[in-house]
């Protein structure tokens, strides 16, 4: 399911905020400050975190525009895990412990607004034709990492007939420019000749916008501003207050191992990053 919408001016996009209330509402506060009115949450908005009804919560009541994320998307079907691949089966079996944490933690209406989030939106804009993706246009899950091959990036954004692509789920912000030129060498069935043809492919762009509740590159929550008639991207980087986060998660009964490694802004449970070619 995929939603089209027209827009100009500035916009703000954040992803995966995983329960982290006071990180929600830091960067929400920021980009007020700046009088940014149209926000896009990709996805992601519960797992992990103390609080997945009052992230729900906040975002729906603000009526800023999200999609399905693949943590959004399980816990809507009620599913045993992510649907991610883990390293081993130990984090497995973490990976399907945190996910009953937060399902039992979530009512039913919950589940239904994450159920009915759409899985993409295509946004028009004078900068060209922007596609907002939770992880790739092929898969919620799939990482697009900042050291992915660029051939892969030029491939996703090629296929998916955009402009720019924007997505999050790497928990790692980065913008990449891409482009290139393809060369096809077309045999003759019958004889020993060949055809070279050419094609050029135009700049594409590549936007992941980090993550505001579990941010692997540091402490700091991240989100992206876009100016929607240059097409120019900015990676904003937001200190809050982590130690409330982490009082609230002991509050909550989150295991200690997601708390330890929150502190160290390691992977909360570790997973095949691998692209999904």
């Amino acid at each position: 399911m995929e939603r089209n919408i027209e827009a100009k001016g500035k916009l703000a996009i954040m992803s995966c905020t995983h329960g982290n209330l006071p990180a929600l509402k830091a960067v929400v506060d920021d980009i007020s400050k700046r009088g940014i009115k149209m926000i896009v949450h990709l996805g992601d908005s519960v797992g992990y975190g103390p609080e997945p009804e009052e992230a729900v919560e906040f975002l729906n009541e603000r009526q800023i525009r999200s999609i399905q994320g693949c943590w959004d998307k399980n816990i809507a079907a009620e599913e045993s895990d992510c649907g991610c691949n883990f390293v081993n089966e130990e984090e497995a079996i973490r990976g399907r412990e945190l996910f009953k944490w937060t399902l039992d933690r979530t009512s039913l209406s919950t589940k239904l607004y994450l159920g009915d989030l759409p899985t993409s939106i295509r946004l028009k804009a004078p900068c060209g034709n922007l596609l907002f993706v939770h992880g790739s246009p092929r898969s919620p899950n799939e990482y697009l990492s900042k050291d992915l091959d660029p051939v892969v990036l030029l491939e996703r954004t090629h296929t998916a007939n955009c402009d720019f692509l924007i997505c999050g789920h790497t928990h790692i912000p980065f913008i990449h420019k891409v482009s290139g030129m393809v060369t096809v060498e077309e045999g003759h069935p019958f004889k020993d000749e060949t055809r070279i043809a050419y094609a050029h492919i135009k700049p594409k762009f590549v936007l992941n916008v980090g993550s505001v509740g579990e941010p692997l590159h540091g402490p700091e929550a991240t989100y992206i501003i876009m100016d929607l008639g240059t097409g120019r991207g900015e990676i904003i980087h937001i200190p809050y207050d982590v130690d409330d986060t982490i009082r609230r998660m002991k509050r909550a009964d989150v295991p200690a191992y997601v708390i330890e490694r929150f502190q160290n802004s390691e992977d909360i449970t570790q997973k095949d990053r691998s692209c999904l070619c």
